[in-house]
Order: structure tokens, then sequence, then C-alpha cells
């Protein structure tokens, strides 16, 4: 926020000097105080910009380093060692692996606990989809509007492959997630919303 202020005061300091000096047939020299001002402020804006260049070395001398370490138990990983890992080779300035190795051990778990409940999750949606497919398997339904097209895919811009109207029965073999259902004894489907009797 100095920076700023500074550049602004002697930005405006030299726009007035300009423009005395313009209104002014003489040129006039600046005056000690505003001389001392402008050098104050532009050696206060390259301290500042010095300590930020150091600042940002350092940060980006961390960000090796932490990749350096990443790239190492990456690589553990994947030949299977991970539970043997040369702790000697994992850089901690401090000699100190204990945090790193109880950081390891947490990840194991939590990706250990992920998988077990994605397999829980992958088995609890089968067996949904199996009791939705059991429940509407054979079932012998009416068409409940005018007309019916009978889709070659279960999709809305599928071929149309026939039609039916209304009051006609058919048989149903399923009906899947999308409400599509698979004609009985046909290769074709049809929208669940226009079928009355599931």
């Amino acid at each position: 926020m100095k920076k700023i202020l500074y550049v602004i005061w002697i930005i405006s300091s030299l726009s007035v000097v300009a423009q005395e000096i313009q209104s002014n047939s003489h040129p006039q020299k600046a005056t000690e105080l505003e001389l001392f001002l402008f050098k104050i402020g532009f050696t206060s804006m390259l301290h500042e910009f010095e300590n930020e260049k150091n600042t940002t070395k350092l940060n980006s001398i961390d960000i090796k380093e932490l990749k350096a370490n990443v790239k190492y138990i990456l690589q553990q990983m994947n030949q299977n060692k991970l539970g043997e890992m040369d702790t000697k080779v994992i850089i901690n300035k401090n000699n100190d692996n204990s945090k790193l190795l109880e950081d390891i051990s947490l990840l194991r778990n939590e990706l250990e606990q992920l998988k077990s409940d994605i397999k829980k999750r992958n088995i609890k949606n089968t067996k949904q989809v199996k009791k939705q497919l059991i429940r509407q398997k054979g079932n012998k339904v009416t068409i409940r509007v005018k007309e019916v097209n009978i889709r070659q895919a279960p999709y809305l811009n599928a071929n149309i492959i026939g039609k039916l109207f209304f009051g006609q029965a058919v048989n149903i073999e399923y009906c899947n997630k999308y409400d599509w259902c698979k004609l009985k004894d046909e290769d074709g489907y049809l929208a669940k919303f226009l079928l009355q009797g599931l």
C-alpha cells in the first residue's frame, strides 16, 4: 500500500512540476524537498521490490523440494513397496521422518476405506437395478395416448420402427433406469410415460 501511495505522490509531484515548467517560460528547478521526497519514495519502492523477489525465490525452492518428495513417494507406490520404503531417502531437513510416515499411513488407511465404500456402493446399486428390473419384468400394459412410436433403441432420436395406438395392449420385458421399456417379443422400445399399467 505504501508503494502505491509513494508512486501516486511521485507522479503527482512530477505532473505539478511539469505544468509549472510549461506555464512559465523560465524552467524552474525542483526544490530540495521535492527531490528528497522523490529519492525516499523511490528507494523504499526498490527495497520492497527486492524483499518480494527474495520471498519468491525461497518459495520456489520449497516447491522444488516438495515436488521431489512427491515424485519419490509415487515411485515407491508404483513399485508396490510402500510398506518397505527407504526412509533415509525421503528429504527432511530435521531428519524427523515420523510425521511423513504417519501421513503415509493415514493416506493408506483412507485409500482402503474409500475402496471398501466404493465396493459397498456398487453392490447396493447393482441390487437396486436388479430389484427394479425384476419388479418391472413381464408387465402387460396399454397405450394411454393417441399414438406411440416404437423406437429401435432406448433414446428419443433412435429410428422409428413402428407405431402403436390408444388402448392397444403390449407385453413389456423390462424398463431401464431412464424409463425406456423394452417390448417383450420384439426389438423395440417405448417411453414409459406413454404407457398405462406400470
